[in-house]
């Protein structure tokens, strides 16, 4: 799942 480009999170890492 990619998201735009937004600042980049911990969490978001374990979205992709």
């Amino acid at each position: 799942m990619e998201l735009p480009p937004k600042p980049k999170r911990p969490f978001c890492n374990a979205f992709t």
